[in-house]
C-alpha cells in the first residue's frame, strides 16, 4: 500500500523537480550574462576601431656624417634633435590595422674631433679638411600595417587561469605593438663648417651638388617601429615608441661617399612619446578593438551560452 501511495505521488514530485530547475536556469544564463557585461562587451554592436595619435619626441641620424656614443650629444651642434607628428589609424581586427602617419623633424649630424679611444679625426676618413656638419629639416609621410603583438600571443592563458581560480578575467593594461611601412621624406641638406656654421658650398666651390648640398629633394623611406602603450581608459591610450626609417638613398646627410661606416642607404632613428584618442561610429560600444581579446570574448560567450 505505501508503495502504490509512492507511486502516486513521484509525477508530482517529477514536476516539482523539473520547476525548480527551470526557475534556477535562467539565474544560471542571467550570471553568465552579466560575466560577459563584466568583460565590456555587447555583442549586438560594433566595437570602436579607429584612432588618431600626436606624437613629440627626438631624432639621431644614423648617416656618414654624425658623431659617435656620447658625442652625440654634444654642443655645439648635437646630433639629437627634435621630432613631432600625428597618425590615424584603422584595426581591421584586433591584431592588424591599418596606418596613416606623418612626422616632421629637424636631422643634424656633426663630425667632430671625438674623445676616448676612437679615430678623433673622422672627418679625415670623409676626405674633408676640417670639422664640419650637415642639418635639414624634413617632411615625412608614410602608410604602415600596424601589429598589435598582445593580441597575437596573448589571451587564453589569461582566460583559462582566471576560470581555474574562479575569479573575473583582469583588465590588460598593456600593450605591445609594432608597424612597418613605406612613405616619402622630403628634405633639403646642406653641409656647414662647425667653427664658422657658414655653409661650405657658399664658401668654397670645391663643394658641390651631393657633396654640400642636395636642394629639395624626395626619397623613398621604409619606416620600422616598436612601441608599448599603456590604456588609461576607454577613450585614451599613452605610449614610448621607437622607429627606425631607412632612406633608399646616401643623400639624406648631402654627402653620398662610398663608406663602410654609412653604408649604402642613409638612416636615422626618432624616439617619441605619444598620445592615443579612440573613436568610432555613434552607435558603437565605448570599448576600442585593440583592447578586446576575440579569443577570450569568444570564449567567454560561449560559457555564457551553455
Amino acid at each position: 500500500g505505501i508503495g502504490l501511495l509512492f507511486l502516486g505521488f513521484l509525477p508530482f514530485i517529477s514536476n516539482a523537480q523539473d520547476n525548480e530547475e527551470a526557475k534556477t536556469a535562467p539565474a544560471s544564463t542571467e550570471q553568465a550574462t552579466e560575466e560577459v557585461k563584466t568583460q565590456g562587451l555587447q555583442m549586438d554592436k560594433l566595437l570602436k576601431n579607429y584612432s588618431v595619435s600626436a606624437h613629440f619626441g627626438v631624432t639621431t641620424p644614423y648617416t656618414d656624417v654624425r658623431s659617435y656614443d656620447f658625442n652625440r650629444f654634444k654642443k655645439p651642434k648635437s646630433d639629437v634633435q627634435y621630432g613631432m607628428g600625428a597618425s590615424i589609424t584603422r584595426m581591421m581586427g584586433n591584431v592588424f590595422g591599418v596606418q596613416v602617419d606623418y612626422i616632421y623633424g629637424k636631422l643634424q649630424g656633426a663630425s667632430r674631433p671625438l674623445e676616448g679611444y676612437q679615430d678623433r679625426s673622422t672627418w679625415l676618413q670623409l676626405g674633408m679638411s676640417k670639422p664640419f656638419y650637415f642639418k635639414t629639416q624634413f617632411h615625412q609621410p608614410s602608410v604602415n600595417i600596424y601589429v598589435n603583438f598582445s593580441n597575437m600571443f596573448v589571451g587564453l592563458n589569461r582566460y583559462v587561469r582566471a576560470n581555474k581560480e574562479n575569479r573575473p578575467i583582469n583588465e590588460r593594461k598593456v600593450s605591445v605593438y609594432g608597424k612597418v611601412g613605406i612613405g616619402m621624406v622630403f628634405f633639403d641638406s646642406k653641409l656647414y663648417d662647425l667653427e664658422t656654421e657658414k655653409s661650405l658650398a657658399a664658401t668654397d666651390p670645391n663643394y658641390k651638388y651631393l657633396r654640400g648640398f642636395t636642394n629639395k629633394t624626395t626619397e623613398f623611406v621604409m619606416p620600422l617601429s616598436l612601441g608599448i602603450k599603456y590604456k588609461i581608459n576607454q577613450m585614451f591610450d599613452v605610449g614610448l615608441e621607437a622607429q627606425y626609417t631607412i632612406a633608399y638613398s646616401d643623400k639624406l646627410d648631402a654627402m653620398i661617399i662610398n663608406s663602410h661606416r654609412g653604408g649604402r642607404f642613409d638612416k636615422y632613428s626618432y624616439l617619441n612619446a605619444n598620445l592615443t584618442y579612440k573613436f568610432g561610429s555613434k552607435d558603437s560600444q565605448k570599448e576600442h578593438l585593440e583592447w578586446v581579446n576575440s579569443l577570450e570574448s569568444y570564449m567567454t560567450t560561449t560559457d555564457a551560452k551553455l
